[in-house]
């Protein structure tokens, strides 16, 4: 681990939001402290943990001052964003997932990058899905595009297309353009994105693998992914100038009609997910042949 550099106001502020991760945290923190990048703090958001996460990251920033705690009642993603934001005092935002572990020149590439491309509002990168094991897998890279036009074409089409588990984003952006939405437990940072892109900021991929992601299954279940798309659906909403509370969008949009239609698209996506893999693992083993 590099010594530490510490500044009044450091260049990187770390966003991680800490909900019942004990068996994870760890990892995520670690990598942290292992940047190459050193000038940094990281916020950490306790949102009502009862696992014993609370007493873990205690202890990390009884050991560094960079790191800084606060806790909250559980409040969902959303809020524990905007609480973070609160905190920081960077000239940019590293959103570092709690069960995530990034890679250690992440920091120092996405800075270079931001302080040498002013037209961009936030860069994100390639990311490696894991389950228990951060093993570097061609196989399991998750592809995000590299060109802005892109990358802005596909918000405009309604999909996520910068990686928001190794994103960097100025923090002037949240001042501007205001923080996450906190009824969004889901796909509140596509809705953040989605709003900002609305705007004309640039917002891009490095080329490189960055961070390790982790997924408990290749493929969703469909709780999760029901979930997911009703968010999404939510973020569009609010997007588009919709008003209404969540909990009465939601009343507006689950008919038996929209469950049969959420339950075909689930298939579809799982058709396309195997697909996929059959492809990654065929492409592979072709290249090693």
């Amino acid at each position: 681990m590099n010594e530490p550099v510490i500044h009044s106001t450091p260049t990187v502020s770390v966003m991680m939001l800490a909900y019942n991760v004990k068996k994870y945290i760890n990892d995520a923190i670690e990598s942290v402290l292992n940047q190459t990048f050193s000038d940094w703090e990281l916020i950490i958001i306790d949102d009502g943990s009862t696992d014993g996460t609370t007493e873990l990251i205690a202890q990390y920033a009884a050991k560094d001052s960079r790191i800084k705690v606060y806790y909250q009642e559980h409040g969902g993603r959303g809020k524990a964003r905007n609480k973070c934001l609160e905190y920081s005092r960077g000239k940019y935002i590293a959103v570092c997932d709690s069960d995530d572990i990034s890679y250690p020149e992440r920091f120092e590439k996405q800075v270079n990058f931001l302080d040498n491309n002013l037209d961009i509002g936030a860069v994100g990168s390639q990311s490696c899905s894991f389950c228990e094991e951060a093993i570097f897998d061609p196989a399991k890279i998750i592809f995000w595009p590299t060109n802005p036009n892109k990358v802005y074409q596909g918000f405009k089409q309604g999909k996520m297309k910068i990686a928001n588990c190794a994103a960097m984003i100025r923090t002037s952006l949240f001042k501007e353009y205001g923080g996450y939405c906190e009824e969004l437990h889901r796909a509140q940072d596509y809705e953040f994105f989605s709003r900002i892109t609305q705007k004309g900021i640039g917002l891009t991929n490095l080329p490189e693998v960055l961070v390790f992601y982790r997924q408990s299954n290749f493929i969703q279940n469909f709780q999760y992914f029901k979930e997911n798309a009703i968010y999404t659906d939510y973020a569009n909403y609010r997007l588009s100038g919709g008003t209404k509370s969540f909990n009465e969008f939601n009343r507006r949009v689950i008919s038996k009609l929209r469950q049969n239609y959420l339950i075909l698209n689930y298939w579809r996506f799982l058709i396309i997910m195997k697909v996929k893999k059959l492809k990654l693992y065929r492409n592979l083993y072709a290249n090693m042949s």
